[in-house]
């Protein structure tokens, strides 16, 4: 129910991110326009988790959309991962054991499971989502030291 409730917030987040052009805000101070109105596209959303009607009450931001990073090794974590996120931060403790990770994802006890849908069967980019490998201090502080 949690990846439920997170991939509509996404979904979400991601309409109102984009309620406003990139040049809707003209600050005219002659006609006394802030924005023009034609470049903002309020959402009606209404699913199960949340209820939104309106527009995002700020700028969009140079970039458009921030970046979206996914935790969670499940099944239901990793297909919330290829549906939405550009970074999947795993747990390996090295990039190569992420790597191995992110291409075949292994169960609790070493059994090889199927990987959920991919990011390209999603409408997105195969590699559109990278692996994060977590790291220690104390890792970072021996590589320092190489």
């Amino acid at each position: 129910m949690r990846y439920e409730r997170a991939g509509e917030f996404v979904d979400v987040v991601n309409q109102l991110w984009d309620t406003w052009d990139d040049d809707a805000f003209i600050h005219d101070r002659k006609s006394g326009l802030f924005f023009d109105p034609k470049k903002q596209h309020a959402i009606h959303h209404e699913g199960k988790f949340f209820k939104v009607d309106g527009a995002l009450n700020i700028a969009r931001s140079p970039q458009g959309h921030p970046v979206i990073i996914q935790a969670g090794a499940s099944d239901t974590g990793l297909e919330l991962a290829a549906r939405t996120a550009e970074i999947v931060f795993a747990s390996a403790s090295n990039p190569q054991d992420a790597k191995r990770g992110y291409d075949e994802p292994q169960g609790p006890h070493g059994q090889v499971r199927p990987r959920p849908r991919p990011a390209q069967d999603l409408g997105r980019h195969p590699r559109g989502d990278r692996p994060l490998a977590a790291g220690g201090g104390r890792q970072a502080a021996g590589a320092a030291r190489r």
